[in-house]
């Protein structure tokens, strides 16, 4: 199946998006397509990632999914995608799920058509509260179930392959990152010292701490995602 969108980006210091350009997507054949639009050119912005040069020809990617990685980070890791496909009552595909997720999760790139809804964002103590009642029991397992889907069914949490969460705190968004089995403990440390060196330095990167939760494993890195 193909399918086009265009590729929506907000700028440094810009509260509005602009349109950068279209990417089509070819499932049967594992490929993709972006073109920069021509006033995204003339204007002079800068190109979205190295592999997508500033061009008036198309760029391509052949093979994987046939998306370009920047892409694929603008959308919904697999909980994500799983979130959809019980909402749509079907499974989805990487560029279906980029097309159908909510454009007010983390980053600055969006594919598809804008929505002017904002979904709700779990706060980290409704997580919390939801995580207690784990422990304790007191929930039987699919009610809980119901009550975390309910509470994150849109699914604005950024890609990638750690385990991660859209949550607020004190009416700012933070993207949570959780540890997996194996990792070591100073995993979130070291990220955050990492984001603050860049800043230190010169580096446009966003806030970071480390949150002390016991019962997730002691330890996961906060990340403010506004950039400014």
């Amino acid at each position: 199946m193909i399918r086009s969108a265009p590729v929506h980006v907000w700028l440094p210091g810009k509260p509005e998006p602009i349109i950068a350009g279209e990417f089509c997507h070819d499932s049967s054949t594992r490929t993709g397509r972006f073109i920069y639009s021509a006033d995204y050119l003339l204007a002079g912005h800068p190109a979205l990632s190295p592999d997508l040069p500033l061009r008036s020809r198309p760029v391509s990617v052949i093979g994987g999914t046939g998306i370009f990685p920047l892409f694929l980070d603008a959308g919904p890791d697999a909980w994500g995608r799983h979130l959809l496909a019980r909402h749509l009552e079907y499974d989805v595909d990487e560029m279906e799920a980029l097309m159908l997720c909510p454009t007010d999760g983390v980053g600055n790139i969006a594919i598809g058509e804008l929505s002017n809804e904002r979904n709700r964002v779990l706060s980290i103590d409704e997580f919390l509260g939801i995580l207690a009642k784990l422990e304790s029991g007191k929930t039987a397992a699919n009610n809980l179930e119901t009550q975390v889907l309910d509470a994150i069914q849109n699914g604005t949490s950024l890609g990638g392959t750690k385990p991660k969460l859209s949550v607020s705190r004190q009416g700012e968004h933070y993207l949570a990152k959780f540890p997996e089995p194996g990792d070591s403990p100073w995993l979130p440390h070291v990220e955050c010292a990492m984001l603050k060196l860049a800043a230190l330095i010169g580096i446009r990167a966003c806030e970071s701490e480390v949150g002390i939760y016991p019962m997730l494993g002691d330890r996961l890195c906060l990340l403010n995602a506004l950039i400014v």
